[in-house]
């Protein structure tokens, strides 16, 4: 080892392919995100600045010429449009990075090379020389002084002027896969080959070396306070470490074969976000080991994970866009007086908007009633448990075509047919005509994995939904051709 190779670095962490550290309340993740475009090329890498502000992407993208040339696009976070877009000589860029203050950007490339530039001008401030194998790890240090960076070998380098201050040999001499590093900056996590290694920041030197991967390890998280290590392998097992001793807590098959490529920590480290190849979104519990939400992001991979430092937003990857999902508080459940002292189970009164997450469309409350319009969405902001009896007052007002959605069903109906069913896996019934301006009674029943549609008391339907851990719940007044309002009152919720 070069006893040149000491840079202290206590950094905001920028996880593999940019994922992002942060510390938040306990939280939910909208399954709708808002998505913005722009990008000429697959985005592999993400990350945002220290003050919450910018988001860098990189990756395949081109600026739109024929240059030949790679684009790495600055966004704001606030307005989700575009302020900066610098065209850079260079092959596939395959990590980046921002300094604390913002005002530079490194990329670590695919033949081997780290480059850096002024966010504000644009001016490129240098570009090393190549390696014998593509830089897929890029780290600045707290003081913006030094950029840290992992292919062949482990390099660092001085962030304004690029001199090369002190290298290291890699773990069994395996290329880099990917870095991350603690938010106290004295860890540095690598991905080489089948294993993970620990590393002292300081000096490189090995603390432990995480084996137990059957394939490559693709993505690394390190918790906020540095208690647990995730791991993604390229077989779509993810695996929790004890930081300190370096042994498994626990293993999981979180995505299809084709592999886990993105992580990140967040909800004051009770959680973290897995992004797969097989383009799904991954939310799981720390402490259980269990994944609590299941989203369908995107119909290729989810390259790259970012979360704000004010842990109110969950960035990732869909090829040449970008997707933000809220990250918005837990609520408790707010019992409604028992008409049964004896009575076991919890009702949750859900006739107030602010229980809801708005997702498109426009929403209003007038006194008990919830009223959408037009193509219209909400999201409860928390989950609930698989068993349940929802009820509520319906009233559809003109041609739209509202339904309440329980995860893998839903009640509404489709098209112009004014029938209202049931709607999921076996589903079977009767549809139920209706008409508009009057109120129907609507219960919707889940035991087991059966669930029964009642319509002012009389069986509809009935459907064989999978039984999950939790469900979130999501009201939609109508779609894309709707020109009325539909109005949900009195809903209620009664589990056990």
């Amino acid at each position: 080892m070069d006893n040149g190779f000491l840079f202290r670095c206590s950094t905001t962490a920028v996880l593999l392919l940019g994922g992002f550290l942060a510390s938040t309340a306990r939280a939910q993740v909208s399954r709708e995100p808002t998505v913005i475009e722009g990008a000429v090329g697959r985005i592999r890498a993400i990350a945002i600045s220290s003050d919450g502000k910018v988001l860098a992407t990189a990756g395949y993208d081109v600026p739109g010429d024929d240059s030949g040339r790679r684009a790495i696009r600055l966004w704001s976070m606030e307005t989700k449009k575009q302020v900066r877009m610098i065209a850079a000589e260079c092959d596939t860029i395959n990590a980046i990075a921002l300094s604390p203050d913002g005002t530079r950007a490194a990329i670590g490339d695919r033949d081997g090379t780290v480059a850096c530039w002024n966010t504000q001008t644009g001016q490129l401030l240098f570009q090393t020389s190549g390696t014998d194998a593509e830089t897929e790890g890029v780290l600045f240090s707290a003081d913006g002084k030094r950029i840290v960076s992992g292919s062949d070998k482990y390099y660092s380098f001085d962030s304004h002027t690029g001199r090369k201050i002190g290298e290291a040999k890699t773990h069994d001499g395996w290329a880099v896969n990917g870095m991350a590093m603690s938010r106290d900056g004295k860890l540095i996590v690598s991905a080489c080959g089948s294993d993970a290694v620990v590393s002292n920041a300081a000096n490189m030197s090995t603390l432990h070396v995480l084996s137990g991967h059957e394939r490559s390890v693709d993505a690394i998280a390190i918790s906020t306070d540095k208690k647990r290590i995730a791991t993604g392998c390229y077989d779509g097992t993810i695996t929790l470490w004890d930081t300190a001793s370096g042994k498994e807590l626990t293993s999981v098959k979180a995505h299809s074969a084709d592999g886990v490529i993105s992580l990140a920590f967040f909800d004051d480290d009770r959680r973290f976000a897995s992004g797969g190849e097989d383009g799904k979104l991954r939310i799981w519990d720390v402490a259980t080991g269990k994944a609590e939400q299941t989203i369908d992001a995107t119909s290729l991979a989810v390259d790259a994970i970012a979360v704000s430092p004010d842990g109110k937003t969950l960035v990732t990857t869909d090829n040449t866009r970008l997707q933000f999902r809220t990250l918005t508080d837990d609520r408790a459940p707010t019992k409604s007086p028992m008409t049964d002292s004896n009575q076991a189970a919890n009702v949750i009164d859900l006739s107030n908007l602010e229980l809801w997450e708005v997702v498109r469309g426009d929403w209003m409350q007038k006194d008990a009633v919830i009223i959408g319009s037009g193509n219209s969405r909400i999201n409860t902001k928390q989950n609930f448990p698989n068993e349940f009896s929802f009820r509520c007052k319906l009233k559809v007002n003109g041609p739209t075509n509202p339904r309440i959605r329980f995860g893998s069903f839903h009640f509404g109906y489709e098209g112009d047919d004014k029938q209202f069913f049931l709607h999921g896996p076996k589903a079977s019934g009767e549809r139920f005509s209706f008409e508009f301006s009057r109120v129907y009674q609507i219960e919707v029943t889940l035991k087991n994995d059966q669930a029964v549609l009642r319509i002012d008391g009389k069986v509809v339907a009935t459907s064989n939904p999978k039984q999950l851990d939790e469900r979130m719940f999501s009201l939609e007044a109508g779609g894309v051709r709707s020109n009325g309002s539909a109005e949900f009152s009195e809903m209620t919720l009664t589990f056990e």
